[in-house]
């Protein structure tokens, strides 16, 4: 059996990082909601992103897709994969599930060595190419419709950023910056975080 790793020997293969107004290119964790996974595997992929080892960290917290949480600022490693220290966040409070690559190798992953040596971790070369080209998690949405629902979506996160005081100042922003289809744009955000809590729950204040 090959190792459940889409990287070349040496280096991460990234996951768990989430289309937002400031990554346009990644997938939309909206899609990968499963409610139905089976309970025990996702405990157990959820231990295994816990448990990992401190690969990195960054300036600034990130934001839950979902409900605007702050939800870390370093990344975890198992030696073949690197995530988001928050990505245990989503499997455990909003149902998301991961590729079944990814979790095979949860399962199966103590059979092989990890790609990268503990001595050579700090300084590993990360692929972000294999989670960037993922399809299973876009539900074979039509690319026109999925690429207007990405850019709503990007609208949508930033708009919640602003909330609860920001509603004014951020249609003031987007009058400013694209006048009066601005206008049109910030009704439309509105309608997307109404919908959003109302499949996700209300957000929660950073």
């Amino acid at each position: 059996m090959a190792p459940l790793v889409p990287a070349d020997e040496g280096k991460l293969a990234l996951i768990g990082y989430w289309l937002g107004p400031f990554s346009p290119g990644w997938p939309d964790v909206r899609k990968s909601v499963d409610p139905d996974w089976d309970d025990d595997e996702r405990k157990a992929v959820i231990g295994h992103l816990r448990n990992g080892r401190l690969f990195r960290g960054f300036l600034g917290l990130s934001n839950c897709r979902f409900c605007s949480c702050y939800n870390g600022a370093d990344e975890l490693t198992d030696g073949s994969y690197c995530w988001p220290e928050g990505l245990a966040h989503y499997l455990e409070r909003h149902q998301v599930s991961l590729p079944p690559l990814f979790v095979e190798h949860v399962v199966l992953g103590r059979q092989f060595p990890p790609h990268v040596k503990d001595d050579d971790i700090p300084n590993a070369l990360v692929d972000e190419v294999w989670w960037k080209r993922q399809s299973w998690q876009k539900g074979g949405v039509p690319y026109d419709e999925w690429y207007w629902s990405g850019f709503l979506e990007m609208m949508r996160q930033e708009f919640a950023s602003y909330m609860p005081n920001g509603f004014a100042r951020f249609r003031d922003r987007l009058v400013a910056e694209l006048g009066h289809p601005g206008e049109y744009i910030f009704q439309a955000v509105v309608e997307a975080q109404r919908n959003h809590e109302a499949l996700y729950g209300p957000q929660v204040e950073p």
